[in-house]
C-alpha cells in the first residue's frame, strides 16, 4: 500500500539538533514479532486508540535481508501509533511461514529480554479497571511512589500485554503532564524498556557508540514495588535512561538485576516478542563503519531493502551486545 511510504517519512524523519547531537534520533518504533497479527492489532487499534499507519507485505527476500531469519520466510508488517507522533510507534511483523507461541513459558521479570512499554494515561485507576474487564492480568493494583528531584508523583500499573510484553501503564501528577494526558486515554509509547546481563556494554553501545544521553542511572530502593513485581526479597536493580534530545517520547530504559541471574530469553527473529528497536540516523555508512569496528555483528549492511515501507531509503540492522537487533534508517538531520 502507498500508504507506506507516508510511514517511512515519520520512520525516517530528521534528527533534532541539540547542544552535542546524538548520531541516532530518538527511538522511533519497537519492533514486535506476533503470533496472530489481527489478534495484536486490535489491541493496539481498538484498547490502545493507536491508529493503523501501514499495512504491507514484505518479500523473502526483503525479510531475510533485515531480520535475518531462514530462506523463505516472508512477513506482513502492520504500523501502528498515536495520530501525528512521529515516534514511539509500533511496527508489528507476522512472519510466513507462522512461528506460534513465546519460546519460554513461566518468565520472569529478571529473565534478560524481558520487554515493557511505557505508555502515559490520563487516569490509571480508572484505566486498570477498564483493562480488567476486558480480561487483562495486572502484576498487581496500581501503586504510587514519589520523585523528589522532580517534585511529582508517578503512579502506575503493570500489566501482561499480548506477545509476551510487560505494558506499564503512568500518570505523572504534575500540571504540564495532566495537560499533555488530556488528548487521549493512552499516549504512544514514551519509554521502551529492556533486562540485559552487562549494564556497562549496553552504555558502550547506547551512550558512547549511539551518542544517546544518559538521563538518570540509579540504583533504586522501593520495596513497595518490588512487593508490586514479586522480586525475591533484596533484590537490586540499576536502572538508565536514555534519550535523544529533549523529546518527552522515544527514549529508552536499561534494566540490569544486580544480584539475581535470570535466563537468555531474548527473542531473536521469528521468535514471539520485542525483537528490534528503530532509529533514523544521518550517515548510515559512518555509522556502521563504526560499529563494525567494535566488532558488533551487522546483520544487514546499509542498503536498499526493496519494501515501500522504506523506499529508496537505506536501512541496516546491527546485533546490540544484549543480543537485540537495532535497525538503523538513513535520514536528514533537521537544523
Amino acid at each position: 500500500m502507498c500508504v507506506g511510504l507516508i510511514v517511512l517519512l515519520t520512520l525516517a524523519s530528521g534528527i533534532a539538533a541539540s547542544g552535542t547531537a546524538a548520531k541516532v534520533s530518538e527511538l522511533k518504533s519497537v519492533v514486535i514479532s506476533v503470533e496472530d497479527l489481527d489478534t495484536s492489532l486490535r489491541f493496539y487499534s481498538e484498547v490502545l486508540g493507536f491508529k493503523k499507519l501501514a499495512d504491507l507485505e514484505m518479500s523473502n527476500e526483503a525479510t531475510g535481508k533485515l531480520f535475518g531469519v531462514s530462506k523463505g520466510t516472508s512477513a506482513r508488517i502492520v504500523v501502528v501509533g498515536r495520530e501525528g507522533a512521529d515516534a514511539g510507534m509500533v511496527r508489528l511483523v507476522q512472519f510466513t511461514p507462522r512461528y506460534h507461541g513465546l519460546p519460554h513459558q513461566d518468565v520472569k521479570l529478571w529473565d534478560l529480554g524481558v520487554s515493557y512499554l511505557h505508555i502515559k494515561v490520563d487516569d490509571v485507576d480508572r484505566r486498570y479497571e477498564e483493562l480488567q474487564t476486558r480480561g487483562f492480568v495486572f502484576l498487581g493494583p496500581p501503586t504510587e511512589w514519589k520523585v523528589p528531584e522532580q517534585n511529582r508523583t508517578v503512579r502506575e500499573a503493570l500489566f501482561h500485554g499480548p506477545d509476551g510484553l510487560i505494558i506499564d501503564l503512568l500518570h505523572f501528577e504534575t500540571a504540564s503532564d495532566k495537560r499533555d494526558e488530556e488528548r487521549s486515554k493512552y499516549s504512544e509509547i514514551i519509554n521502551a524498556a529492556q533486562v540485559v546481563p552487562d549494564m556497562d556494554g549496553a552504555l558502550t553501545f547506547y551512550r558512547d557508540l549511539l551518542g544517546l544521553v544518559v538521563l538518570k542511572d540509579q540504583v533504586p530502593g522501593n520495596k513497595q514495588l518490588d512487593s508490586q513485581l514479586q522480586f525475591p526479597p533484596g533484590t537490586r536493580i540499576r536502572v538508565v535512561h536514555l534519550a535523544s534530545g529533549d523529546r518527552p517520547t522515544g527514549k529508552i530504559e536499561l534494566v540490569q538485576f544486580l544480584n539475581i541471574k535470570g535466563r537468555d530469553l531474548t527473542p531473536r527473529p521469528p521468535n514471539i516478542g520485542l525483537v528490534m528497536l528503530s532509529f533514523a540516523v544521518e550517515d548510515i555508512e559512518k555509522l556502521v563503519e563504526d560499529l563494525r569496528k567494535k566488532n558488533l555483528p551487522v546483520k544487514c549492511p546499509p542498503t536498499q531493502i526493496g519494501s515501500i515501507l522504506y523506499g529508496k531509503k537505506k536501512v541496516a540492522t546491527v546485533q546490540a551486545p544484549n543480543g537485540l537487533l537495532v535497525e538503523f534508517v538513513e535520514a536528514n538531520v533537521c537544523r
